[in-house]
């Protein structure tokens, strides 16, 4: 089948009416005509990045001069690349880093008084093509406090050297649990404990 389609021009005012028919199609009266192309385009500029030598892809694009009728078919490609390489000359580029942040808290994850702190800084220019990052971008270091921690909700207490523990915890630092001890009372799980240095 072909088809043939129309366009108002004007528009239909005053009450006025719009009959016509816009669309009509018939039988085709010659056999089935395959669409016909264009010829292809200029190759587009090589895409190569500068991390990747220069290698990239080019692309040619054509055109359906002659659209396929009656059944016709259009099975040729519209579009095609190729590798190409692009001359690009630079050097790799090494990353670059923010300022060292401050020193976080003394970390202790044991009864003493030694911890970690850490302090870390990130990237404000990454590596590339092919650059590297040597510089640590986290540091570590041991630090002191004056008093022991508590662990498990249990509570400094400055006129004993230990901490006052919450239920279901003992120790100088609140650390070993009631479901692990051995046959002790519950009443000793309450107690404050001193810490002898």
């Amino acid at each position: 089948m072909q088809t043939s389609t129309r366009h108002r021009i004007t528009t239909e005012k005053c009450g006025g009416w719009c009959t016509t028919i816009f669309r009509k199609t018939q039988k085709c009266i010659r056999g089935p005509a395959n669409c016909e192309l264009s010829s292809w385009s200029e190759w587009s500029t090589c895409n190569g990045k500068v991390c990747t030598a220069g290698h990239g892809t080019q692309v040619s694009f054509r055109n359906k001069t002659i659209k396929e009728t009656c059944g016709g078919t259009c099975t040729s490609t519209l579009r095609k690349t190729r590798n190409c390489t692009k001359s690009i000359t630079r050097k790799a580029v090494e990353c670059q880093l923010s300022p060292w942040s401050e020193w976080g808290d003394c970390k202790r994850t044991s009864c003493q008084l030694s911890g970690i702190q850490t302090r870390t800084r990130k990237k404000t220019v990454k590596e590339e093509c092919p650059g590297t990052c040597k510089y640590a971008l986290h540091q570590t270091k041991l630090c002191t406090q004056p008093r022991l921690p508590c662990f498990n909700g249990g509570t400094y207490k400055p006129n004993i050297t230990g901490c006052v523990c919450m239920q279901g915890y003992y120790g100088v630092c609140c650390l070993q649990s009631s479901e692990s001890s051995d046959g002790l009372g519950t009443s000793e799980f309450f107690k404050i404990l001193f810490y002898v240095f």
